[in-house]
């Protein structure tokens, strides 16, 4: 009997799409203990809410999705939303009921089980359908402070038991920039008392710089209230070496040391741009080598 091996090829094992979680996240030790510390804080009753700012392609998601899983190592129920972008036509309204509607069905439990949650939904007349939700016009005369306010309120209700602390993870907040009035809302709900005294969550945001310069103006109460700020950075040489090693490791597939090289190079220290480059290379391995045949070879897979 002939055998015949068939080799099936390692998945390619960069990550270079939103939402794809990276196989190691290098050079942001210090934004990875900064929020273990603030996650001790938040589960004994100290929330102290904070941003991460970057340009594109620098790793806010990824980071945040870091955050997301530390948390929940730690058994501690974690929301992670991806924010829409909303128009000059949408309202404060608009932006709370987003809130509303996404972050308890990010957490562990089926939307049944949240029974507080659930109670105050039936008062207000809004339908759950499915995982989504049907606002009534009845909650057009609510003030979206008082709206969100008492949402998380009942939120905490449910999940208190389960849970320590609630991390919620907004990414993406420069979306709500055409709102003009949302973040001062968020912040006025959390600094309402009873949100400070009843519950514990932790609201992590991230946004690009241009999303969030107006609020860094000297003693601006949104800016000075999200703050500490992280701000990532561009990566060094050694981190981006590190990284393209990590993710090639077991894969039987070997980059050259100038295709290395060159790719540190044309990145600039962008994550993203790394595993762009380096998935397109990647996906054209010669029997398990990728070599430079082209000049420009990795700048057009970059641009």
């Amino acid at each position: 009997m002939l055998l015949v091996t068939i080799m099936i090829p390692v998945p390619n094992p960069f990550t270079p799409k939103t939402g794809w979680e990276p196989k190691i996240i290098v050079g942001r030790d210090s934004d990875l203990e900064f929020f273990s510390r603030k996650l001790y804080e938040a589960r004994r009753g100290r929330c102290d809410h904070f941003i991460v700012t970057g340009g594109w392609g620098m790793g806010k998601t990824s980071l945040l999705m870091k955050y997301k899983k530390i948390a929940e190592t730690h058994h501690v129920f974690t929301s992670f939303v991806s924010i829409n972008e909303f128009s000059r036509k949408n309202t404060d309204l608009d932006g709370v009921k987003y809130l509303i509607e996404q972050i308890p069905r990010r957490f562990p439990l089926p939307l049944a089980q949240l029974k507080n949650f659930m109670k105050e939904m039936k008062a207000l007349d809004v339908e759950v359908i499915g995982r989504g939700l049907n606002f009534s016009a009845k909650v057009e005369g609510i003030h979206p402070q008082t709206l969100l306010t008492d949402v998380l309120l009942a939120l905490w209700q449910d999940i208190q038991e389960h849970s320590e602390a609630g991390v919620i993870l907004l990414d993406d907040v420069q979306n709500f920039q055409p709102i003009n009035s949302l973040f001062t809302i968020l912040k006025n709900v959390l600094t309402d008392e009873q949100i400070i005294k009843r519950t514990k969550f932790l609201f992590i945001l991230s946004s690009v710089p241009a999303g969030w310069e107006k609020f860094l103006a000297k003693h601006h109460p949104i800016g000075r209230y999200f703050s500490p700020r992280i701000q990532l950075q561009k990566l060094n040489k050694a981190d981006m070496k590190k990284v393209i090693l990590a993710n090639l490791e077991d894969t039987g597939v070997e980059f050259e040391e100038e295709v290395i090289k060159r790719v540190i190079h044309h990145s600039e220290g962008n994550p993203y741009q790394l595993q762009q480059a380096c998935a397109s290379l990647y996906d054209k391995q010669i029997g398990g080598k990728v070599s430079l045949i082209k000049k420009n070879e990795v700048e057009d897979e970059i641009f």
